[in-house]
């Protein structure tokens, strides 16, 4: 039944025996033809018809029948309106047997060869010659390798041909064993693919090549789509991922751009959309293929493994932040950015602005009043909206939110508890109140300060003033923000100078959360009374007035009024986040104008511990940064810590990739054969890796035998040791007494 050599001559001369196994597995992956080219798959090759049947009574279970390997094969190409002619290749069951192999080309000379001639042969072959016989997974090894035919338009030979079968008339039949490679034959549309089984099964499948894909133009400018591409590359270990990197970079130099132009553009969505995303994992924002090889090649790669998705909490920055165009430039990038932004302009119009916040927003520093309350206030909410819905779009929800002082009406919207009109105008009516209170009463003159001290170390020194000032925000444990009388304000610099404590007074005239705004309270209340929240949210939502968990319902009018009025406890709301084992994040996303509560967060973090301090945090815009750029970096943020972001919104916002095409020649993945998943007991790796020869008196080493306690097994034959014969005692063999002895410990 098996090959006297081990191999198989399929259709040769040598083959006079049995077949010869092999050992592997193989995968094809199958997909309608219409959903492959809708998702821009890579098509190897298209499945024309398939069909099995059954030999019957034959004169042996291992004897094929020839007649229904031929009927099946006529039937296949018949059910599908295929020309027999038409076919190019035929790869064969090809066991190498001295039955098989001319039974075999003989059905299929019947059924595709009859109109062949020496100059269009029908050409033939059997992967079984390159790698034995897979048995179960002989037919799928056979469709692999007709799929790569078709995929490269050449012919692969069978392995070490030499001289035809001559029980197989190959000249006369116009049937041609490949013996090299070489192109596919003109004119020709299918490979034929044929397997056997045992016990009488027979099953035959026709390929043929896929459609062209259509090429649409590849121009980024056209499609609108952002110029920086988000870069999301993994692997299953570190060692993977490195070399991963380092094969990417020598892809780039064998490709210059300026050659290859749709190959920036293709290769970030082959990465992110084309390729899984495994558990070591890096993302980088480039505009051109050469700023991203340079910023692979000085990356420091220490991922930690991902082992699910993360659990993301946005932290909105408060009002003070504001600068001229912050984050303008996504508007013309992402369309859900601007509809938000636009939503916002249209909402405040309806509420009876006297401004345009698009208009504000895309001025510049010299003409820009982004400064002034009135305005500073609803666009900042604006922009976290729309940030907020920013990273909606890619995939990144929040479990949780907090925010610093006002930042506390994106972090309700963000939760699901107020709708972009409701934060809105609770922002637009906030802004207001600023204007009220100058007006109202001019005489007040008020300011801020920040001070890096904790609230107990400020406190006294606030005791010693003549003039009113208090505590407004607790930033961290080692900054606080004080509001109050400018008088007091003035007083109190020079104090904190002497202490050699770290103070800068803000450049606002207004003393927030503090008694200075209870003057328009009531006025508040009057303007928001209708702004009712949500029953429910969509994440946990942190209170910065009280510190703890606030429910949808606690977030009514009257927690607005608090909001204004009262010192801001951020710290103890996001030491509340962090320090909860079941609902800590693994990511905070500041989301505002800057990353003003970097410091303050980093400083709670510490103060928290060691556990606190893993939480990563990411900025969404920074000031005079390119918010394209710091958004996309708070997505790899998440991406590396397991969210699964939606890329084509990342990357292809207008043309969803529509241009795109999957690139097939990227270096392949670098396994890594270091690990070694193969157990062996003790006892079965001493029986295969035996050391020392077997000694007549001792025998050998036996297989439990150990270093501290080495043991020999040997069983006595008269056929192991001839001369035994020759100890003989009365006429019979006797074991000699020496061979005993020999046996005893030394001492």
């Amino acid at each position: 039944m098996f090959n006297d050599d081990g191999r198989t001559y399929a259709f040769e001369e040598r083959a006079k025996s049995g077949f010869a196994r092999g050992e592997g597995a193989g995968v094809v992956l199958l997909k309608p033809l219409s959903a492959a080219i809708r998702d821009k798959d890579p098509i190897r090759a298209i499945i024309a018809n398939s069909g099995v049947n059954q030999d019957g009574r034959t004169k042996g279970i291992t004897l094929p029948n020839e007649k229904a390997q031929e009927d099946l094969i006529r039937r296949v190409y018949a059910e599908a309106n295929l020309n027999p002619d038409e076919c190019g290749f035929a790869e064969m069951h090809g066991t190498g047997t001295k039955a098989g192999d001319p039974i075999e080309a003989a059905a299929v000379h019947a059924a595709l060869g009859q109109n062949r001639t020496a100059r269009n042969p029908l050409y033939i072959g059997s992967v079984k010659s390159n790698i034995g016989h897979l048995e179960g997974a002989s037919g799928i090894a056979s469709i692999i390798k007709a799929a790569m035919i078709l995929d490269n338009g050449l012919l692969l030979p069978n392995a070490d041909f030499k001289k035809p079968n001559p029980n197989i008339p190959l000249n006369e039949w116009n049937m041609k064993v490949v013996n090299s490679t070489r192109p596919w034959p003109r004119g020709k549309k299918y490979v034929s693919v044929s397997n056997y089984g045992f016990g009488g099964a027979n099953a035959h499948v026709v390929l043929q090549k896929p459609p062209a894909p259509t090429q649409a133009a590849d121009d980024a400018e056209a499609d609108g789509d952002p110029k920086r591409r988000l870069f999301l590359i993994s692997a299953n270990d570190k060692d993977s991922l490195k070399t991963r990197i380092s094969d990417f970079g020598v892809y780039f130099e064998q490709r210059p751009e300026v050659f290859e132009n749709s190959l920036f553009g293709n290769f970030a969505y082959t990465l992110g959309s084309k390729l899984s995303h495994l558990s070591y994992r890096i993302a980088v924002s480039a505009t051109t293929l050469d700023e991203l090889g340079i910023r692979l090649a000085q990356l420091k790669i220490n991922p930690v493994r991902v082992l699910g998705a993360p659990t993301v909490a946005l932290v909105f920055t408060g009002q003070g932040a504001q600068w001229a165009q912050m984050g303008i430039p996504l508007m013309a990038d992402y369309p859900v950015f601007k509809s938000a932004v636009e939503r916002a302009d249209e909402c405040l119009r309806n509420l009876g602005a006297e401004f345009s916040l698009l208009e504000e927003l895309q001025k510049d520093a010299t003409e820009s009043q982004i400064n002034s309350p009135h305005l500073s206030q609803p666009a900042c909410t604006a922009l976290q909206v729309a940030l907020t819905d920013l990273l909606r779009s890619w995939g990144i929800l929040p479990s949780s939110v907090v925010g610093h002082s006002s930042g506390e009406i994106g972090a309700a919207y963000a939760a699901g508890i107020y709708d972009l009109e409701g934060a809105m105008a609770l922002s637009y009516r906030r802004g207001q109140m600023t204007q009220l209170l100058k007006k109202t009463f001019p005489d007040l003159k008020g300011t801020m300060i920040a001070i890096g001290a904790g609230p107990e170390a400020v406190k006294p020194m606030l005791k010693t003033l003549k003039s009113y000032a208090t505590i407004a925000c607790v930033n961290s444990p080692s900054s606080v923000t004080v509001s109050g009388d400018v008088s007091a304000i003035d007083e109190l610099e020079p104090i904190l100078q002497e202490k050699s404590l770290f103070n800068r007074r803000l450049k606002i005239d207004v003393a927030y959360h503090s008694d200075h705004m209870k003057n328009v309270a009531e006025a508040y209340l009057a303007a928001i009374e209708s702004i009712q929240p949500a029953s429910t949210s969509t994440a946990t939502f942190f209170s910065s007035v009280t510190g703890e968990i606030a429910q949808p319902s606690d977030l009514g009018p009257a927690y607005w009024i608090q909001n204004l009025t009262s010192s801001v406890l951020f710290s103890d709301a996001l030491a509340k986040m962090c320090d909860d084992e079941e609902s800590r994040p693994n990511l905070l996303i500041e989301v505002g104008p800057h990353s003003a509560l970097k410091g303050p967060i980093l400083d709670i973090q510490k103060s928290l511990g060691p556990a606190a301090s893993k939480i990563g945090y990411a900025p969404t815009v920074v000031r005079n940064a390119d918010p394209a750029e710091t958004v996309m970096d708070a997505a790899g943020a998440a991406y590396v810590r397991g969210a699964p972001l939606n890329i084509t919104d990342v990357n292809f916002p207008r043309s969803g990739a529509k241009n795109r095409s999957f690139l097939r020649d990227l270096p392949r993945y670098p396994w890594q054969h270091s690990t070694r998943y193969w157990h062996e007991s003790r006892i079965a790796d001493k029986h295969a890796k035996r050391d020392g020869v077997r000694n007549d008196v001792l025998g050998a080493q036996a297989m439990y035998s150990n270093d501290l306690e080495p043991t020999w097994r040997n069983i006595v034959r008269l056929d192991d040791i001839p001369w035994l014969r020759d100890h003989k005692m009365q006429g019979m063999i006797v074991y000699p007494m020496a061979g005993y002895v020999s046996y005893s410990p030394s001492k």
